[in-house]
Formats: C-alpha cells, structure tokens, sequence
C-alpha cells in the first residue's frame, strides 16, 4: 500500500473546497438556516454546522468536532483513512499536479499561515474521531431500534 506524503495530504485537505465537497461530490443533505447553508452532520445527524472557507474545515457545534476534506469523507463514506484519500484524488483540480506539489505547498504555507500540511498527531490514549463518530452512529441506530 503506497503511503501519502505530506505534501499530497496537504493538497487534499487544502485545494478541495470544503463546501464542493459536502454538496456536490458527497451530496451530504443541506438546508438554508439564517441565510446560512447547513449540512446533515455525519456524525450526529444534526444541522447544527457550518463550513469556514478560509481554513477548508467543516464543523459541527454540537458535536465540537472539525472535519477537513478526508475526515469528512471518512465520516460520510464510513471509510478509512487510505480510501478515502484516494477517493479524494480523483476530485482534484485538474492545474494540481503531484510533479510540483513541494513548491505549491511552500507558495501556500508561505502566503497563508491557515493552510497547515496536516494537524494529525496520534494519541494513544484518546480515541480517533472516526470511532467517536461509529460510536454515536451505532448508539443512534441501537436508540432507534428500541422504538
């Protein structure tokens, strides 16, 4: 299995807008709140959520949870890591290339302090975020089952 390089996941957490994603790719269910778009959070199903294009994160306030493009897809796609990477390869834009992905990556860090490459830091003791979200889905769909 190939492994991601830093700069490949900086590009797909970075140059697929988050909002394209959730609407057009995912076509996660949304709804104008306050003049606001809201998506269907993948987690808990509410829409209490918003998107914030300058840092390409999705948001959930009732969860407290932040989503970048492949957690998003992980979430939704109920997918792991690695697939859902690739998935995401195939909905780059087409002036991305992974040939000069190190100075487009320099360029972007440089001029825009809010693009990280990634914030992921493993922490054994804490649980992922996918298993927080499986978590709430199956206690959700058990919730159901006992109506």
């Amino acid at each position: 299995m190939k492994r991601f390089s830093k700069e490949e996941l900086f590009i797909l957490r970075n140059k697929i807008e988050i909002n394209k994603l959730i609407h057009e790719i995912l076509k996660v269910p949304s709804k104008v709140s306050n003049g606001c778009i809201r998506f269907r959070c993948p987690a808990c199903f509410n829409y209490n959520t918003s998107t914030k294009s300058d840092t390409n994160l999705a948001r959930c306030f009732l969860c407290e949870m932040n989503l970048n493009t492949i957690e998003m897809v992980m979430a939704v796609k109920k997918t792991d890591f690695y697939p859902s990477a690739q998935f995401l390869q195939s909905y780059l834009p087409s002036n991305i290339s992974y040939n000069h992905v190190n100075s487009i990556v320099e360029k972007e860090t440089n001029s825009n302090p809010k693009f990280q490459a990634s914030s992921y830091k493993q922490k054994p003791k804490k649980p992922s975020r996918i298993d927080f979200i499986c978590n709430l889905v199956y206690t959700r769909l058990f919730e159901m089952k006992k109506k």
